[in-house]
């Protein structure tokens, strides 16, 4: 888009880029913040949640720690680790998921899959890309986002164990669900499916022992 200043003297052209808006960031809708509750017997436990402008909250990650040293198996959280390319607009990823499946044994009778999707975006569009492993609990990546290094996603962990119950076979289902986010401030876009689970209402009443 261009302009004309014409006077008497000179004419001038100045020139306006049209800046499209960040489709990751088009309204802040939550706000994340790490809660500490302290316990006896050097027991602390750390939570995540997502607060929205009226004041809800959801819980999303949370660590447990033992005389100071985190304990992987008794909590639910990812370790996400990016950095820049020498591709314009391109970043790298690791993303690392642990649970109290941490060190399954995966075979006929233990099965796990772990998937991450996640936005990129470009000035025209964004997309969702989807990664998955049935063998590991980390996942290596790469996103392009034309506005920076933010990153929203989801990943999820299904663990399926085969088990006998009163002599008839079944199936352990254990499903993780965990949002994904390097900014304070989000607008993910999977944060509407999770709203709909009552049972990820963050409370302090279900902190209390």
């Amino acid at each position: 888009m261009s302009f004309f200043i014409v006077s008497c003297d000179k004419k001038i052209k100045t020139d306006y880029k049209e800046v499209k808006p960040d489709k990751l960031l088009m309204d802040t809708l939550y706000n994340r913040e790490w809660l500490r509750f302290m316990y006896g017997n050097n027991q602390i436990e750390d939570v995540e949640i997502y607060i929205n402008k009226k004041g809800d909250t959801i819980s999303n990650q949370y660590k447990s720690y033992k005389n100071k040293d985190i304990d992987t198996l008794n909590g639910q959280f990812y370790d996400l680790e990016i950095s820049k390319t020498n591709k314009p607009n391109i970043y790298k990823g690791q993303i690392t998921i642990h649970s109290k499946y941490d060190k399954l044994v995966i075979n006929k009778r233990n099965r796990k899959t772990l998937e991450f999707h996640y936005f990129e975006q470009n000035s025209e569009s964004i997309r969702v890309t989807t990664l998955k492993t049935k063998k590991s609990n980390t996942i290596n990546f790469e996103y392009e986002n034309i506005y920076g290094n933010r990153l929203q996603g989801l990943i999820y962990l299904t663990v399926e164990r085969d088990t006998i119950v009163n002599d008839e076979k079944m199936v352990n289902l254990f499903m993780l669900p965990i949002l994904v986010d390097n900014k304070p401030k989000t607008d993910n876009k999977f944060l509407k499916g999770l709203e709909l689970d009552k049972k990820r209402k963050f409370s302090n009443k279900l902190k209390e022992r």
